[in-house]
């Protein structure tokens, strides 16, 4: 079954709110445009899965339930507290596409917002693992 590793838009802790990054967060969260966010490297890891294809990876992701999602089946491994997937958030599958949740399913990246993904974020996130120890906190 076909894996996928999930990451949320996330501001650090101490980030300042200018009024680039405000459009840019509303232009992703709001109409899935993560040009910005991404050009920033505002992404983090919150999961990895193993469902069918990626129009599952939105229902497995979200608090569809009071004690959240993490627990659901095909949720390998999931940092604490995260919220739910929504408009601008990333799945990577694979064999290395990049899709975009997007106000209605999900929208394939284009090449050069995979390169802009790989260059900000590949080499800085370390894949969850079984072994991973979970992340606590939004």
């Amino acid at each position: 079954m076909p894996q996928f590793r999930v990451f949320h838009i996330h501001l650090p802790p101490g980030a300042i709110i200018t009024p680039d990054l405000s459009e840019d967060m509303f232009q992703a969260g709001w109409r899935g445009n993560v040009d910005g966010v991404l050009a920033r490297g505002l992404y983090r890891e919150v999961a990895k899965l193993e469902v069918f294809d990626i129009e599952e990876v939105f229902p497995k992701t979200n608090h569809l339930h009071p004690a959240g999602w993490q627990a659901n089946e095909g949720v390998i491994r999931a940092i604490d507290h995260a919220r739910s997937t929504s408009v601008g958030d990333l799945a990577l599958d694979e064999a290395g596409a990049l899709h975009i949740c997007a106000q209605i399913g999900w929208e394939r990246a284009s090449q050069d917002q995979l390169a802009l993904f790989n260059e900000k974020l590949g080499g800085e996130i370390a894949e969850i693992s079984d072994d991973t120890p979970i992340l606590g906190g939004f």
